[in-house]
């Protein structure tokens, strides 16, 4: 009964349509069977954007460093602390 009153959630107001849903689920659900194949089996052409990725690291990094720091921005400003008290999220 537990596991069954879990499935059951309330259906929520997408803002997106399904399909798109099924979809991106899709792509990502075949590139990570893909992946997972070309490791396991040693195709080694299937995983060649590895030599790009070790020449990106320092414009990966940079990024992910301005992506937290705007987070953190964000977050610190005066109306969303203020949304948050008001709502006790």
């Amino acid at each position: 009964m537990g596991l069954k009153a879990g499935l059951s959630l309330p259906d929520l107001n997408l803002s997106v349509p399904r399909g798109y849903l099924f979809l991106k689920n899709g792509v990502w659900g075949l590139t990570g069977l893909f992946t997972a194949a070309a490791l396991f089996f040693g195709w080694s052409r299937a995983l060649q954007w590895t030599d790009f990725t070790l020449r990106s690291w320092p414009v990966a990094a940079s990024i992910t460093l301005v992506m937290i720091s705007v987070t953190f921005w964000v977050t610190s400003s005066k109306s969303v602390q203020a949304y948050y008290r008001e709502t006790n999220v």
